[in-house]
């Protein structure tokens, strides 16, 4: 059995990549399989759904397209 609950709202200290950011990562993507690269790379295969992916490319995607900025404290 699980539970969902929902995520309280959070406003932002500051926009993304702004200049308190420690610092900023966009578009990060971790892919296992063979030939990973190609991936993020083409706009095809990172649309697809997880299922198609690994059926078309043997590839998993762990992380698609994540963004995250790192602040001092």
């Amino acid at each position: 059995m699980s539970t969902t609950t929902g995520t309280p709202a959070r406003t932002p200290a500051s926009t993304p990549g702004s200049a308190d950011a420690v610092f900023s990562v966009d578009g990060l993507w971790k892919v296992f399989g063979p030939k990973a690269e190609r991936v993020p790379a083409d706009p095809g295969l990172a649309a697809l759904d997880p299922a198609e992916l690994r059926s078309r490319t043997g590839c998993t995607a762990a992380v698609r397209d994540v963004g995250f900025d790192v602040r001092k404290g």
